[in-house]
């Protein structure tokens, strides 16, 4: 369980939390082994980083202990630093993490339970701390540090970072109000003021009241500032080779009877709060979750009474209830304070929030048109934005049955708005062009598949046209797509026409005697990875870049032959990368501009809406594409999704679940609990979610 409590900083109420933990069990492959850590991440982007390393070094890990009881305490040391080196280099080259002045402390432990030993690896400022009884007849606890913080008030972390060159300096000093002195027995000048004997604070046996910690400063210039000198991350001053490293000091130690509490937390805890403190506080409690709470109330009522603002606060409290060679019991319990949670939170709402933030249909509707026998639902998932956490859901769609006064007709639509006012875009869709292609396919069944085509394209541009002079959406800066189905069961035919990146798709049997499903795209997503958009838009004036590109970290090429040299980076082939049948995992999609500024940053070649940009004409045009097929008895599912389910799953993934299932609203229900699980394990938010998912139960032709 996860207990959590509000703890906003007073000048930034809505800063993500910058903490994160993991406890992975049967870790590494084995029943008797487990890995808790905590991470706290720092910089503008400290939360991207920690999130990047709990989800990472833990794998990580695993790989190099895989055979923990072959190898050494030396080769098992190495093995662990390999890790973290491993998980600092692979978020210097993440696309997804922007981690050239942030990073990440970790603090892990690795409990091997058969042996019964733990070792405690630790890089930056988290701590971990053990409590002991002093003798066996003992039931006092003493508090043991499992860990060293690493941090300039060491004198070998202090001489480390300044023999690579580094600067250690108080904030006096930086600001020349203090002298530096280099030579170490001076060096007590500003130290004895600070009560620091022989210039070492041993953090954890006391607390620093100096009010200025020593930095770490680059021989370059006074950044970053730090009061770690180790670190995950921070890119920029990691390639200066000062020091700042990811290499972790690793204890390892046997489990005793004698030992009762091992205690894992942020320095949100550590700031004010003594390794006795803590260790006393859970002697008294008879739960560890109890313990928890005590000293997240007490940590949070300290950061208070001591300054504007507190602290991320997160802690792993375990007790120790048994020791024995060939196991060890114990009780565990994890809380995280910092962003405003309930209990059963995960990855930032609690499953109460996240059900409120769900629109969808009470049952599924079973409706048959014309020849076609069909079950549907749909659901809506609004956003979670930690920055705006009351964010509007941008996400619309609509079901309109007897569609242009045919009993036999039905019109399905999802709408994915974008920009400030993409909410309002989607609904003005969603309420207007219905009714707009209504009018051009009332008489569907007498006009051919062209002029059809004609009459759907105009009322798509009807509709853009409508918004830009409507004084009701400013649809300036703001747009959305347009993704429907036009079901015609008399036929039995669908339609599908297609604005953006909001996709249909279709799950059908191979053949007439298989029943697995193979998923086809009714529609093709038009976005610049697509190399005839890309043109499209190009030869009308548009650029089409990287954000690399835009600034100047990598070449435009304006040869398509060329043009492979930062493709080729991102696994696209050829060029183009065919969405749905694979996830985009580049982290930098390109986007449009225009050629008079670096503006809008489009990930999608065609909207509704986007007034100036669509007035440049440089190919931002409103204008679907178009598919007509029949319906056939092996046709069975057919799902219409934004990008909030495609941006992680692939079309096949989803008729797979489908297929699994016996109704679509569970379809849906399952297909948003896990589009909502990928958004949160990558990213620090979610898009909005928005499905609507038909079964076809059975198709004739001529009724």
């Amino acid at each position: 369980r996860i207990i959590s409590y509000i703890a906003f900083p007073s000048i930034e109420p809505n800063k993500a939390n910058q903490d994160s933990y993991s406890v992975t069990t049967n870790f590494a492959g084995r029943e008797s082994d487990a890995l808790f850590g905590v991470y706290d991440g720092h910089g503008e982007h400290g939360d991207k980083c920690s999130t990047f390393v709990r989800d990472s070094l833990p794998s990580m890990l695993a790989k190099g202990l895989d055979k923990a009881d072959e190898i050494s305490v030396e080769q098992m040391d190495d093995n662990i630093k390999q890790a973290h080196k491993t998980c600092h280099r692979n978020m210097n080259r993440s696309k997804k993490v922007d981690n050239d002045w942030s990073g990440t402390t970790a603090i892990s432990m690795y409990l091997r339970g058969d042996v019964p030993k733990i070792t405690v690896s630790n890089v930056g400022d988290s701590r971990a701390v053990m409590g002991s009884c002093d003798t066996p007849e003992s039931s006092a606890l003493v508090a043991t540090a499992l860990s060293r913080d690493q941090t300039p008030w060491r004198r070998d972390e202090r001489k480390r970072i300044e023999d690579k060159g580094g600067r250690v300096l108080t904030a006096d000093q930086l600001f020349g109000k203090a002298p530096i002195e280099k030579d170490e027995n001076k060096v007590q000048k500003w130290k004895s003021k600070r009560g620091l004997g022989d210039g070492e604070k041993v953090l954890g046996d006391e607390i620093d009241e100096s009010g200025q910690p020593p930095r770490v400063f680059s021989p370059h210039g006074d950044y970053p500032g730090l009061s770690v000198t180790r670190t995950i991350g921070d890119k920029v001053i990691s390639d200066e080779g000062i020091g700042m490293v990811p290499e972790p000091e690793i204890l390892t130690r046997e489990l005793t009877a004698q030992d009762k509490v091992i205690f894992l937390a942020s320095d949100g805890v550590w700031e004010f709060m003594t390794n006795q403190r803590v260790i006393d506080i859970c002697a008294e409690c008879s739960d560890p979750l109890e313990a928890c709470r005590i000293i997240q109330k007490e940590s949070y009522d300290l950061w208070m009474k001591n300054d504007t603002r507190t602290d991320d606060i997160t802690m792993i409290c375990m007790f120790v209830d048994d020791v024995s060679p060939g196991g060890a019991d114990i009780a565990s319990a994890k809380v995280e304070v910092g962003i405003e949670k309930v209990p059963g939170t995960v990855n930032g709402l609690s499953q109460v929030e996240i059900d409120g933030r769900i629109e969808s249909i009470k049952e599924t509707c079973k409706a048959t048109f014309g020849g076609v026998s069909t079950r549907y639902a749909y659901l809506s998932q609004r956003g979670y934005y930690p920055d705006d956490p009351d964010k509007a859901n941008q996400d619309s769609y609509s079901v309109t049955t007897n569609f242009a006064g045919r009993e036999s007709d039905a019109l399905f639509g999802v709408y994915d708005g974008h920009g400030e006012h993409g909410d309002k875009c989607s609904t003005f869709v969603r309420d207007s062009l219905p009714s707009m292609l209504a009018k051009g396919l009332d008489k569907a069944d007498e006009i051919s598949v062209e002029q059809m085509d004609d009459n759907i394209k105009q009322a798509h541009k009807t509709c853009h046209r409508n918004m830009n002079r409507s004084k009701k959406v400013d649809n300036d800066w703001s747009g959305t797509t347009a993704i429907s189905m036009y079901l015609r069961g008399d036929v039995p035919k669908i339609t599908v026409s297609n604005v953006g990146d909001s996709r249909a798709v279709m799950g059908s049997c191979d053949t007439p005697e298989s029943s697995a499903l193979v998923a086809t795209a009714l529609s093709r997503d038009q976005t610049p990875w697509r190399r005839d958009e890309r043109k499209r838009i190009e030869d009308k004036g548009g650029r089409v870049l990287t954000a690399d590109q835009l600034f100047g970290k990598a070449p435009i090429e304006k040869d398509e032959n060329k043009v492979q040299k930062w493709k080729s980076k991102r696994g696209l082939g050829d060029g183009e990368k065919v969405l749905g049948d694979e996830i985009d995992e580049s982290g930098q999609p390109p986007r449009v501009f225009s050629p008079h500024g670096d503006y809008p940053g489009l990930s999608v070649t065609r909207t509704i809406g986007d007034k100036v940009i669509s007035d440049e004409g440089i190919g931002m045009v409103p204008e679907p594409e178009i598919l007509t097929r029949e319906l056939t008895a092996q046709d069975k599912v057919i799902f219409l999704a934004s990008d909030g389910v495609w941006e992680f799953m692939t079309n096949q993934h989803v008729i797979d679940i489908c297929a699994k299932c016996s109704d679509p609203l569970e379809a849906c229900r399952i297909i948003q609990k896990e589009s909502y699980d990928h958004w949160m394990k990558n990213d620090t938010r979610t898009d909005d979610i928005t499905m609507i998912c038909m079964f076809v139960d059975g198709v004739s032709s001529g009724q």
